[in-house]
């Protein structure tokens, strides 16, 4: 072999160590990209529950937040009250948790990446999501409007497959998660 052939077998293992170095590069960056797009989800999901907590613990912020926000958004907690049979404030204070619980699934729904992250979570959407409070506040047009309208499609792709027989009763998951 010539010095012109290592020079040349040099300069091919050169340029693979540079695409090599540049794909690991481009990994860590799609890794680092996800794991800031989990913590932004994950520090809005604090703030909601924070809002969530303050107006549940708080009678009077309860009140005027509620009586500040619109008319659908009113009509929604007067037909929760209708529905669960309990006062209008405590569908309030109801409409507000069913909230975080949604925005918490949510945020494990984004940050799925494992099969196992998924089953948990469609095992929880099934019994949860298929009973009341949850089952109105899910469907509800108003509600249904401030949530990623991907999970809503995905949280309806799995209440479909639940036998309407099976939706009140809720005691049963779809598939158990491998450990």
């Amino acid at each position: 072999m010539t010095l012109g052939d290592l020079a040349n077998l040099a300069e091919i293992i050169g340029v693979i160590a540079v695409v090599a170095s540049l794909v690991f590069v481009g990994l860590q960056i799609r890794d680092n990209s996800r794991a800031v797009k989990d913590q932004n989800r994950w520090t809005r999901l604090t703030e909601i529950n924070a809002t969530a907590r303050m107006l549940a613990e708080n009678p009077e912020a309860l009140r005027a937040n509620t009586e500040a926000s619109s008319p659908a958004w009113r009509s929604m907690l007067q037909d929760y009250a209708d529905a669960w049979g309990v006062s209008f404030d405590d569908a309030a204070i109801v409409a507000w948790t069913q909230s975080t619980y949604i925005w918490t699934h949510w945020a494990r729904w984004r940050a799925m990446k494992t099969k196992q992250d998924e089953v948990e979570l469609k095992n929880i959407v099934t019994v949860y999501y298929s009973m009341e409070p949850m089952a109105s506040d899910i469907r509800h047009p108003t509600a249904r409007a401030l949530y990623d309208p991907e999970f809503i499609d995905w949280v309806d792709d799995i209440l479909k497959s639940i036998p309407q027989d099976e939706t009140s009763r809720g005691t049963e998951t779809l598939e158990e998660p491998n450990t």
